[in-house]
């Protein structure tokens, strides 16, 4: 959800890839979403095989929900929330360093 508040329409593979999903891990997850009302998908008008991924007002209004995520995950750690982006930071090094080693 987060990629679709930056930017609340894109294709299929702009949410895919920095997620390092596939189509086979991202379509179900996608079709849940859907379901809840919370994207809607169309065709792209300049490309047939491709499909956007359009953020519907109930998606939107999930934003404003998540702000207190950070500080509801850090409490549920014990950790604050520096500490919290520390891990956070050395997970994403740890995924970028598998990704280039694979």
């Amino acid at each position: 959800m987060p990629l679709l508040w930056d930017k609340v329409d894109r294709s299929f593979g702009e949410i895919g890839a920095p997620l390092f999903l596939d189509s086979g891990a991202l379509s179900p997850l996608l079709k849940r979403l859907r379901a809840a009302s919370y994207v809607s998908r169309s065709p792209d008008p300049k490309a047939d095989r491709v499909a956007r991924i359009a953020l519907t007002p109930e998606g939107a209004a999930l934003k404003n929900k998540a702000r207190g995520m950070p500080g509801a995950t850090a409490c549920a750690a014990r950790l604050d929330l520096a500490q919290l982006g520390t891990r956070r930071d050395s997970l994403q090094r740890l995924g970028r360093s598998l990704r280039a080693a694979g």
